[in-house]
């Protein structure tokens, strides 16, 4: 594996979502894979070092906070940024109690990624999810 990687695991059910964030993140210097579920994002990062994890917290199968564990287990390091449409206080501890080092709500914007992964929106600006963006992500 490359011990200098720069790329960020993006896991979300909802196609448009995961590109939307993966493009966001490229915009920061970033390589950004998708993985559409648990399952493929464990595949992933058996293959691969990443830098981070963003993962959604409500997916079919294993969810996020599933696989939260499973990648404290055999990642411990690993920075992992949860996201969800449901975010309220009980989610927000559970997320810090199971490793997470973030909680972010949806929908989210770039502005919150840019405060997680550096730089600022001014030197990269990046379009929010609009429907022009919508058309370059498919």
């Amino acid at each position: 594996m490359d011990s200098e990687s720069n790329t960020i695991l993006v896991v979300d059910d909802t196609p448009i979502t995961a590109r939307w964030v993966g493009y966001v993140v490229g915009r920061l210097g970033f390589n950004a894979v998708l993985a559409f579920n648990g399952e493929e994002a464990l595949n992933s990062l058996a293959q691969q070092q990443f830098v981070a994890v963003i993962c959604d917290v409500e997916m079919p199968g294993m969810n996020g906070f599933e696989l939260l564990q499973s990648i404290r287990e055999f990642y411990p390091a690993l920075p992992v940024i949860l996201m969800s449409a449901s975010c309220n206080d009980e989610r927000r501890r559970a997320a810090s109690a199971c490793g997470a080092q973030a909680f972010l709500e949806k929908p989210l914007n770039a502005d919150q990624l840019t405060r997680l992964f550096g730089g600022t929106p001014e030197a990269q600006p990046v379009p929010e999810l609009r429907a022009p963006v919508l058309s370059v992500l498919h």
